[in-house]
């Protein structure tokens, strides 16, 4: 649809539930995930609803792409690992799928880098990897390779940070947090970001007694 809402076109027709779009960086196609049977898979399609092409089949949970700077990579959530790990992928056709994190907890809702170096993302450790922060979730920053992760959140036990988006230029963050309300009540913040270094000056923009969530940029 246009930005003003006008216009909605339907891009895919099918009984099963596609959600979780995400624009490649050319703005020619669309990624998403599909669930049917129980599990999600990845496809990506043009924005006219023709050449639609699955990316990932198996048996378990793959859905939140993120596609790389470049288009060339696809960043997705899996359930592969018995618990919810990042994964990369060419964008292309699935390919060369590799494991980027490896934690006892979950990983997800990946998100580059302008410059296609870093990636943030937020991990949860309820499984009990870390027991002073056992119910968490808490923003993290990594290499593209999956080198260098750096926990750039640190709340109270029980509140969650989650789906960072990075600003078009880099040099902010905005996240998702009940960290004043512990519970259902999400608020907006923004923050400044210099790499995988930390977060400085995260303000809250929404204050509200609903869930204020999905936060994006406009490039």
């Amino acid at each position: 649809m246009a930005v003003d809402g006008s216009n909605p076109t339907r891009v895919t027709v099918n009984g099963a539930a596609d959600r979780e779009p995400a624009w490649s960086p050319d703005g020619g196609r669309i990624a998403f995930a599909r669930e049917s049977g129980g599990t999600n898979e990845i496809y990506t399609i043009r924005v006219n609803g023709t050449g639609e092409t699955r990316l990932t089949n198996n048996a378990f949970d793959d859905r939140e792409p993120a596609w790389s700077p470049d288009g060339s990579r696809i960043a997705f959530t899996t359930d592969r690992e018995g618990n919810d790990e990042i994964y990369l992928m060419n964008a292309l056709d699935g390919s060369n799928q590799s494991n980027l994190t490896n934690n006892v907890g979950r990983d997800g809702k990946p998100d580059w880098s302008p410059d296609g170096t870093k990636i943030l993302f937020d991990r949860n450790d309820f499984y009990g990897g870390d027991l002073t922060w056992v119910g968490d979730a808490e923003i993290m920053c990594m290499n593209a390779n999956g080198s260098g992760v750096a926990r750039l959140t640190n709340d109270s036990i029980g509140a969650i940070d989650t789906r960072p988006r990075w600003s078009g230029d880099g040099s902010r963050l905005t996240l998702s947090s009940n960290r004043v309300a512990l519970g259902v009540n999400f608020d907006i913040y923004v923050g400044n970001m210099s790499g995988c270094a930390g977060i400085t000056n995260l303000t809250r923009i929404t204050t509200s007694n609903a869930k204020d969530a999905w936060s994006d940029w406009s490039p």
